[in-house]
């Protein structure tokens, strides 16, 4: 492979594992976020970023080919406002020329360093472990901005000062609608985070959302005017009332063209 041709195939090769990069951590960091969205307390916040941040050292200690300079590199990256695209490039690219070292001029480099390859160099160990240790980086990076806002600011869980919902209804009246959409399934989760997470969505704090549904069953039990017959029954109205006025505007065209 040419001088020219390898500087061009490294280059393409550094796009793929950036992009592979951003999607690892995009999906550690929304993981995450839907977790921080549970906790309603500044101490119960701070306890789950240093968990997850020990875990991370310790996958850091576990993934191998370390090189510092990379490191460092990829590390000044993640402290730059705003982020420094071609010092990403620049750390990633410092880690490719030490794997040519290891590998040497030899047929196999030629192999790893054409770009049309990458789907077979994402299996090897060294790729993998630059998209691991790129993606713990900066997920270490999240944790620590997530947690230098809960330091700074007044704690309020997942609501922002700017949030402009406000649930109108009855507390009873929320607890009945996240039990039916728990019940059928419609959202992914445990009952207690999908109550917890609805609930700081609106200012609500349900200490124990199991008790509220207790609570509530004897006063429902063979009522037909629960808050999802009302629902039931308002969305009723709104569909016959949608198809009542294509009627009648139907009815209006007719006579118009006649």
């Amino acid at each position: 492979m040419k001088k020219g041709d390898k500087e061009s195939s490294i280059e393409v090769l550094i796009t793929n594992i950036l992009l592979d990069i951003d999607r690892s951590s995009d999906r550690k960091i929304s993981e995450c976020k839907l977790d921080l969205a549970t906790f309603n307390s500044k101490e119960k916040t701070l306890e789950y970023i240093e968990l997850e941040k020990s875990t991370i050292r310790k996958s850091l200690k576990e993934t191998p080919y370390k090189n510092r300079t990379s490191i460092d590199l990829y590390l000044e990256y993640l402290q730059q406002n705003p982020l420094d695209v071609i010092l990403r490039r620049k750390a990633i690219k410092n880690f490719l020329y030490n794997c040519i070292i290891l590998y040497g001029n030899d047929e196999s480099a030629q192999t790893f360093f054409n770009s049309f390859n990458y789907r077979k160099q994402g299996k090897i160990e060294i790729v993998k472990s630059i998209v691991t240790r790129a993606t713990l980086l900066e997920y270490n990076a999240f944790l620590n901005n997530e947690r230098n806002k809960v330091n700074e600011e007044n704690f309020e869980g997942i609501i922002s000062h700017n949030n402009q919902l406000e649930w109108l209804g009855s507390k009873t009246e929320l607890v009945e609608l996240i039990k039916a959409l728990v019940e059928t399934e419609s959202i992914k989760g445990s009952q207690k985070d999908i109550a917890n997470i609805i609930g700081n969505l609106f200012g609500i704090n349900f200490k124990n959302f199991s008790q509220n549904v207790q609570k509530i069953t004897g006063k429902i039990a063979g009522n037909e005017t629960t808050f999802i017959d009302k629902l039931n029954k308002n969305f009723t109205t709104f569909i016959n009332k949608s198809e009542q006025e294509k009627r009648d505007t139907s009815k209006k065209r007719k006579k118009n063209i006649s």
